[in-house]
């Protein structure tokens, strides 16, 4: 470490990380336990004489700091519990001095020569340590304060000698759950639907299959990557015992070659990202091929395709489930396999500019005959069609402080394509829908297909079907370095029609409208304290009913440091009401308010942190209606609070780590209920195994009128096997009447 001090010496010395002084101690106690005072052989400043006589003291004015430096520097990581500590000492010695270490003081010797100060620390636990020497003079006033953070890693980490330019390094976790009780799966069994014949309506269940996820919960990953000049591969497994034939695939299987910054290949189970509107990381367990024009630092254009199954088949079936209160038995229709295709052309691609335009088409297979037969039966979802082309759009400015967005797609949607392309003789319209069969399939399904449609030699609709089938959005966002001030904003306006849908973004249908939203905020102070703002409003397009959706949320927080009360607050309002004049319309308000803060004291020998929080919720709905004779149900106003107190205590010579906490909670329907819990962190055996314990008791409402009790106890237990491997051990009861929650674990983790 010799070198390392010697070239922090010479960084430290220009540059002084000394504060100001004048910070007063109390002058009627001595300096603190542990200060090196001055030998006798040093010179004693004029001051110091003065103040043995019995005339009081002038009143003199704080001294300045001056400059000095100390060793260990910020960020410095050692890998031995040993270390020197080197400071610099003004030119007039101080009276007093005392170093802390993580806000104790230390009570190993100081030792002064030549202007040094030098001291040794022994016995430092693995983490982040707090280094602070405080100068006093003849008043115990702070006349110089030095601080230092540094990382100690116990051992030091086994670092493979690599030649060359090849490297490889990967993972491997595995974890798994035993669940009993309540905590078991719900699905206990699932058995296949078939039909007799082909010509009979009746539909008979095979043997019943019980899931492996009913009583296990597990999973096994294993990734490897492998680097050589401009070659990288990687490629991961990932096995989970919820894996089941009447549900979409949980395995997943990657492999991805890469050839510098121009050329890569993906296969298995790939999350491609070309549009946000229209594919927006959606899994294609397939293949993806991407090609970067790039030069220097420069990317002038990229080409990506994928093509895979986005869904796979799965039969109808019937599950029975365990409701809590007895069984309950469903039939399932099934699913169709799709297959997704997909190519996005990008024109730059750097933080400056970026343009591209995508086009997607997923397809769903037919299947065999009693499939598409036992759908039609069970009245599931039938084959369908999607296309869906796309632009996106990104121009950044100032070197990325500010970035322009926008993003443009229109759907083309076919619910039942098994249907066939529609003739021209059936529907007035202007072009033969049997012409494009090979590309998409025109019918009655097809969402918008009203607008296509000519009435009395009028031409069609085009302004309203692309209205209505598609979805954009534009906006800015910004992160501008103001004097004293981050301001951090993004503005966004979207539009997204009634009979928009992607089978790359399934979920982004259920909100038709146009509105926008603003998220602001403002970080001062060093970021310490920082001010947020969210503010939507949407009008929401459901074709025979409109609403209006605003919603406001807004944040402080505030967060000095250690040792410093760190606090938030913030809360918010949603409101919907109708949009115009209905029969029978709703309003809806939803308000929410959450508070809370934590602090960490310093005592004598000990640490403690304390966190309070406390939400507040309160839900309204209400039905009206234009007919005064309406019975129309009534919905009570829900409040919510909720009280949550913890304390964690740190003592100095042991790691046993103690903390409770306390949980108040009351909906205005039920009795309030109260919980309790008590737990432990400690680490035994020269830190290689952790042992986290914890017990709970408190209440639950077995009704609305009556509260019973729950107990609960936790256990984790890891054991750090090396510096690359760990095992885990984990345990959760909770019983509450005559009910149990039991589950029961492992983890394994090796890196190499």
């Amino acid at each position: 470490m010799l070198p390392v001090f010697l070239a922090c010496l010479g960084c430290s010395l220009a540059q002084s990380n000394a504060r100001g002084g004048g910070d007063t101690l109390d002058t009627s106690t001595p300096a603190p336990a542990g200060m090196a005072s001055e030998p006798a052989s040093g010179p004693v400043p004029d001051r110091a004489v003065s103040m043995v006589d019995s005339v009081p003291a002038e009143i003199l004015p704080p001294e300045p700091a001056a400059g000095g430096f100390i060793i260990p520097i910020d960020g410095d990581v050692f890998y031995e519990p040993e270390l020197r500590v080197l400071s610099s000492l003004p030119g007039t010695p101080p009276a007093s001095m005392v170093l802390l270490v993580d806000g104790y003081p230390d009570t190993s010797p100081l030792t002064i020569t030549e202007g040094l100060l030098t001291a040794k620390l022994a016995g430092l636990k693995t983490g982040v340590h707090q280094l602070t020497l405080l100068l006093f003079n003849e008043r115990t006033e702070i006349i110089q304060k030095q601080e230092a953070r540094f990382f100690v890693r116990l051992p030091e980490p086994v670092r493979a000698v690599r030649s060359g330019s090849y490297r490889q390094f990967g993972h491997v976790v595995t974890k798994i759950d035993w669940k009993n009780g309540e905590a078991k799966g719900r699905v206990l069994s699932q058995s296949e639907l078939k039909l007799k014949s082909l010509t009979d309506t009746n539909l008979v269940a095979g043997d019943p299959e019980t899931p492996v996820s009913e009583d296990l919960d597990g999973a096994a990953e294993t990734a490897y990557n492998l680097k050589y000049k401009q070659f990288e591969a990687y490629g991961k497994v990932l096995l989970r015992t919820d894996e089941d034939r009447f549900r979409q695939p949980s395995h997943r299987v990657t492999a991805n070659v890469k050839y510098g910054p121009w050329a890569a290949l993906k296969a298995g189970d790939v999350y491609p990202l070309y549009n946000s509107l229209s594919l927006n990381g959606t899994r294609v367990r397939g293949g993806e091929a991407v090609l970067n024009l790039t030069t220097g630092e420069t990317q002038w254009g990229s080409l990506r395709v994928v093509r895979g199954e986005s869904r796979r088949e799965v039969p109808a079936y019937l599950v029975k489930y365990d409701t809590g209160n007895g069984t309950r038995i469903d039939t399932v229709p099934g699913t169709f396999a799709q297959t997704l295709t997909a190519i996005r052309l990008g024109l730059g691609g750097g933080p400056k500019f970026d343009l591209g335009f995508s086009v997607l088409k997923a397809s769903d297979d037919e299947g065999s005959a009693e499939h598409l037969r036992v759908n039609t039966l069970l009245r599931g979802t039938r084959p369908a069609e999607n296309l869906v082309p796309g632009m996106d759009l990104r121009i950044g400015f100032w070197d990325g402080k500010i970035q322009l967005f926008s993003n443009a797609a229109l759907s083309l949607y076919t619910r039942d394509k098994s249907l066939g392309a529609f003739h021209p003789d059936t529907f007035d319209v202007a072009f033969n829908p049997q012409s494009f069969q090979d590309i998409f399939i025109f019918n009655a399904t097809t969402r918008g297909w009203q607008y296509l449609l000519s009435n009395n030699n009028s031409n069609p609709d085009i302004a309203g079907f692309i209205g209505s089938n598609s979805a954009y959005e534009a906006g800015v966002v910004s992160s501008l370095p103001l004097p004293g001030v981050v301001s951090e904003t993004e503005l966004t306006y979207s539009h997204l029609g009634l009979e928009y849908h992607s089978e790359g973004n399934p979920f982004l249908g259920g909100n038709p409208g146009d509105g926008f939203t603003l998220l602001q905020k403002l970080l001062v102070l060093d970021n310490m304290l920082s001010l947020g703002l969210e503010l939507g409003n949407y009008t929401q397009d459901l074709g025979l009913y409109s609403q209006i959706q605003r919603n406001l949320k807004v944040e402080l927080r505030f967060t000095p440091g250690p040792y410093n009360p760190s606090f938030w607050i913030g809360g918010g309002r949603s409101n919907i009401a109708p949009d115009g004049s209905y029969a029978h319309q709703f309003t809806s308000s939803f308000l929410n308010f959450n508070t809370g803060g934590y602090q960490q004291f310093q005592l004598p020998n000990a640490k403690l942190h304390t966190t309070l929080l406390y939400s507040f919720t309160q839900s309204e709905y209400a039905l009206e209606s234009q007919y005064p004779g309406d019975d129309l149900q009534s919905f009570p106003t829900t409040r919510t609070n909720i009280v949550n107190g913890m304390v964690q205590y740190k003592m100095r010579y042991t790691d046993f780590l103690p903390r409770v906490s306390y949980t108040y909670s009351s909906n205005g329907i039920q009795l309030p209920t109260n919980n309790v819990t008590m737990g432990f962190l400690q680490p035994i055996l020269e830190n290689t195994v952790r042992l986290d314990v914890s017990g709970s008791v408190g209440q639950y409402p077995e009704t609305n009128d009556k509260n019973d009790l729950s107990l609960g106890v936790a256990a984790n237990v890891e054991y750090v096997l090396g510096p690359q491997q760990t095992f885990r051990l984990r345990e959760k009861l909770i019983q509450y009447g005559n009910r149990r929650h039991l589950m029961v674990g492992a983890n394994y983790e090796l890196f190499f």
